[in-house]
């Protein structure tokens, strides 16, 4: 009798899927179409591509930097400034597909013996793997109900996003207790026991975009001779130290032993070797549970570790600050940390402190991305435009419960022209330091108008403080972005371009004050004493008067012409 069952049969797995053919990156066009491609063709076309559509912002950056670890491999140690011109005149040569398919078979991510980022055979003692939530940063471990993926989404997903997915993993896994795979001495009782997030997870993440893929990754790709203390490659020996994780031997279960130790020794290497390693660092060994053409499952365990102290000449898309308790920790003169991105904090109230300096002084206690500094030099070249506008994108994480959680997901912009962003001019960053800290200052002044109208209603101070900061610096936001996208590195010499920016500060001050009028209790008119030192010394607080010192704050902050007269006349 004929078998009427209606189970299909099982589909059966892909013998490949290599990232140089199959279409897993998706990408926005020139014209504002969207599109999937291969590695190959991403290269071949980044041109008429405008950006990345990913599925969360740490993916985005994540992926710029796989890219740009290919053309490092392409060009070990980056592009001289002649190389850089001709690759931003002409386009990315054939050479860079040619190198592609020299290292096809590390690009296959179901490779038998050499998969994609992961370890081919990783098991663990009982053979088991976990679910997606592992790799899918966007879903907190143990907690998917606060996310936006459900059914056959969570269950499994197709070949090219678990690609993109192993990419982002690799950059910003948290820390925590991972699998205990065989073959790791490091695994105690079946557990992997926490090395530490992923590398960039360290970051306070920069990445420079222009108006197609081809510029943004070319605006980013630093040559190491900005750097004059450290050699990401020996072109004289021909000695490669920093290359790309498929130019390396593949990695088994057990961490990489000279990858994860420092050497001191003058000349000698060091465990960060340079962007190409950092771009592609193996912190974490995986293997994908794929079914059919789905990956239903993820091992996920220890790789190799990295800390990221002093990596400040071989790590090109952070900006650094100097850490006096890591100094004394380490016993270290100096020591650099990545300047992180902090949740609360828009970029632009931060922007002076990633311009370059042109001869950054022994122990500055912040020093700019290699980035800028590497943008600085070719505008000193007259390499590049100086009035084209750029995108600076910031990409960052905050971490929870010792570092194991992914508990925000930081991602800001501002657009400003490319002279600003790469002047070592102190005149420019001295005019960004004075327009952030006029606006802190103002906000401040309007905070405090909002305690004394709370004071006056003899009403709790926190709730109106915190809404009014928020309000206030909601405004400037947007008239800051505003400005700076009218500022060129000329014009940022003409004293009206911080009186512009003073005229919009005033004007905002002066809509915050109004609005906290407008909605003040009844009670705040009349007042009432309250306590206004340590001895216990009354003063009375109302409206009128908060009002009078609100407006007379302003005035002493940013003086008009008529208030600069009045107070010489006096």
């Amino acid at each position: 009798m004929p078998n009427h069952s209606t189970d299909a049969p099982p589909e059966a797995t892909p013998a490949t899927f290599n990232l140089l053919d199959e279409p897993w990156l998706p990408v926005e066009r020139t014209d504002g179409s969207q599109d999937a491609l291969s590695l190959t063709e991403v290269f071949a076309q980044s041109r008429e591509i405008t950006r990345f559509v990913g599925d969360l912002p740490l993916q985005d950056f994540a992926l710029h930097r796989l890219l740009l670890a290919v053309l490092y491999g392409v060009i070990p140690g980056g592009p001289s400034e002649k190389q850089w011109r001709s690759l931003w005149n002409n386009g990315f040569p054939s050479a860079v597909a040619a190198y592609l398919e020299r290292h096809r078979h590390r690009f296959d991510l179901l490779d038998d013996e050499q998969p994609f980022f992961q370890v081919a055979g990783l098991t663990t003692a009982k053979g088991e793997m976990t679910g997606l939530e592992r790799l899918i940063l966007d879903v907190p471990n143990g907690h998917p109900f606060f996310t936006t993926r459900g059914g056959r989404g969570l269950a499994s997903i197709s070949l090219a996003e678990a690609a993109r997915w192993l990419v982002t993993v690799q950059a910003y896994d948290p820390s925590g207790i991972k699998s205990g795979v065989l073959g790791d001495d490091r695994v105690k009782g079946g557990r992997g026991y926490p090395i530490g997030i992923a590398w960039s997870g360290h970051l306070g993440g920069l990445l420079i975009t222009g108006s197609t893929l081809h510029e943004t990754l070319l605006l980013n790709f630093v040559g190491q001779e900005v750097q004059p203390d450290a050699r990401w490659v020996d072109r004289t020996n021909k000695t490669l130290y920093d290359v790309p994780a498929w130019q390396r031997p593949q990695p088994t279960a057990a961490a990489t032993l000279g990858l994860d130790q420092p050497t001191d020794a003058v000349g000698g290497t060091t465990y960060f070797h340079g962007p190409a390693t950092l771009y592609t660092w193996q912190s974490r060994r995986i293997r994908l549970g794929v079914t059919g053409d789905r990956v239903t499952g993820v091992l996920v365990a220890n790789g190799d570790t990295l800390k990221p102290q002093n990596a400040h000449q071989f790590e090109p898309m952070t900006a650094w600050r100097k850490s006096e308790p890591q100094a004394k920790k380490l016993k270290l003169s100096t020591v650099y940390m990545p300047l992180e991105h902090q949740p609360d904090r828009a970029l632009w109230r931060g922007v002076a402190q990633f311009l370059p300096v042109s001869a950054p002084q022994a122990g500055a206690d912040r020093l700019p991305s290699l980035t800028t500094r590497w943008l600085n030099r070719l505008q000193a070249e007259q390499l590049i435009g100086n009035d084209q506008l750029v995108r600076l994108k910031a990409f960052g994480v905050v971490y929870g419960s010792q570092s194991s959680v992914v508990d925000e997901v930081i991602s800001d912009d501002l657009d400003l022209h490319l002279s600003v962003l790469s002047s070592s001019d102190p005149t420019v960053k001295g005019l960004l330091d004075a327009a952030t800290t006029l606006a802190e200052s103002g906000v401040g002044e309007a905070t405090r108008f909002a305690v004394n109208i709370a004071l006056a209603a003899g009403q709790p101070i926190e709730g109106p403080r915190r809404q009014t900061r928020e309000r206030a610096f909601e405004l400037l936001d947007v008239a800051f972005r505003t400005w700076v996208q009218q500022l060129t590195a000329s014009a940022a010499q003409d004293p009206t371009a911080l009186i512009s920016w003073q005229d919009a500060v005033r004007e905002i001050l002066h809509t915050v004050g109004d609005e906290l009028i407008a909605s003040a209790p009844t009670a705040a008119w009349t007042g009432r004493e309250v306590a206004s030192n340590s001895k216990g010394e009354r003063q009375q607080r109302d409206l009128p008067h908060a009002d009078l010192w609100y407006r007379a704050a302003i005035r002493k902050l940013i003086p008009t012409d008529t208030d600069q007269n009045t107070f010489t006349t006096a």
